[in-house]
């Protein structure tokens, strides 16, 4: 399996509760359309929480990682063949632009590595 995870923050002047909604009722659509060869797909909003020492609260960099999955390194590069197509390219970027502070789009290939805690 592929992990790919995508660091992706709002458009400036877009409220956390209109980018969720609008990632969750139009953009996640999309992905499902045009990424034919995921097998994962889920979004995880970042919410600030206080520093438990200082108690001083940041603004994350990014606003969401999104994470998807692919049978293998071939699966991810068809979905990357997929979304250039023109129509999926198109669709993409229009709904990205609404969305996304697209200059700060990161994506990356995630290597995990699990820690045994020794706990039953």
């Amino acid at each position: 399996m592929l992990k790919v995870f995508g660091l992706f923050r709002r458009k400036p002047g877009l409220s956390r509760e209109d980018f969720v909604a609008h990632y969750e009722n139009s953009h996640a659509a999309l992905g499902v359309k045009y990424l034919p060869t995921m097998t994962y797909y889920a979004r995880h909003y970042l919410c600030p929480v206080a520093e438990p020492i200082d108690g001083a609260v940041a603004e994350p960099a990014y606003d969401v990682i999104t994470e998807l999955h692919f049978a293998d390194r071939a699966g991810f590069e068809a979905a990357l063949a997929a979304i250039q197509q023109p129509e999926a390219r198109d669709a993409l970027t229009a709904d990205e632009e609404r969305l996304f502070d697209r200059p700060f789009n990161r994506l990356v290939i995630v290597e995990t590595r699990e820690s045994d805690l020794g706990r039953s």
